[in-house]
């Protein structure tokens, strides 16, 4: 009895770690989306395809 006991908690763990690492995925994702969003939004029109070719330090 003892032994499915602490195999079952073990397994509650198991779930729950699987669960946090997903949602950390999940946030890092988003996070990441967020600000590919921001960037295509703002910095796209300020960006010029001569600054691409010196490595996206502006020269000037």
């Amino acid at each position: 009895m003892m032994v499915l006991m602490m195999v079952l908690l073990l397994m509650m763990m198991m779930m729950m770690m699987m669960m946090m690492m997903m949602m950390m995925m999940m946030m890092m994702m988003m996070m990441i989306m967020m600000v590919i969003m921001m960037v295509m939004t703002t910095g796209y029109k300020k960006l010029e395809i001569s600054d691409f070719r010196h490595g996206l330090i502006p020269t000037r």
